[in-house]
């Protein structure tokens, strides 16, 4: 067990030596004791890549903390003009539907015929040609 693979809470164990047992540590996951059963050292090539990953998480967010401290939003008044008077606040008059975009070919909505309207005769095919 390593040191990253335990909750913060429980990190004491690691005080331990080798033979020893814990307290029992409570937390929202239950009751826990630890044994200490042999403890040792890992070589710098095995852990070496884990620690340029922390090194490098480390710096990013030092990074990422810097960048976002650097700057501090003022408001300009005169830009937004004097405050408002108190009171009520002025009334909008809702604006007129706006026709709905409908795209070319489209099926057009049919209006329904006049209920006073005569009808509309059907149009006469023109007469044919006479031949030359």
């Amino acid at each position: 067990m390593r040191r990253t693979g335990l909750p913060p809470a429980h990190a004491a164990v690691f005080e331990l030596k080798v033979g020893e047992v814990s307290a029992v540590i409570s937390d929202n996951g239950g009751h826990y004791v630890y044994k200490v059963v042999s403890k040792e050292v890992l070589p710098l090539d095995q852990v070496k890549d884990e620690i340029h990953n922390k090194l490098k998480g480390e710096r990013l967010k030092t990074m990422m903390d810097n960048y976002t401290n650097s700057h501090e939003a003022v408001t300009n008044d005169a830009y937004f003009g004097p405050a408002a008077p108190a009171g009520p606040a002025p009334r909008m008059r809702p604006r007129p539907p706006t026709p709905q975009f409908q795209p070319q070919g489209a099926a057009q909505p049919v209006a329904p015929p006049a209920a006073n309207a005569p009808a509309q005769p059907a149009a006469q095919p023109p007469p044919p040609s006479k031949p030359n």
